[in-house]
């Protein structure tokens, strides 16, 4: 079974980023250069993959996957 976060019945930006700390938690761990990207991007690609994050985050359509990350967590909300 993979990891997962649930939410229902909340959202704005202050759940916009528990969920993104909530990953970066996990990722910060697990894949340390790659959550560092994510958080302090230095690259056009770095920024991009950090704005799909939020943006993927804050739409909170069926699942948010991260795929570079060797434990394949999901988000459901």
């Amino acid at each position: 079974m993979l990891p997962s976060v649930v939410c229902a019945g909340v959202g704005g930006l202050d759940l916009d980023a528990a969920i993104v700390a909530h990953l970066g938690e996990t990722y910060g761990a697990r894949a340390p250069e790659l959550w560092q990207r994510l958080a302090e991007p230095r690259s056009d690609t770095d920024r991009r993959a950090r704005r799909q994050l939020w943006e993927a985050v804050d739409q909170r359509v069926g699942e948010l996957h991260l795929p570079s990350d060797p434990a394949d967590q999901y988000v459901s909300c």
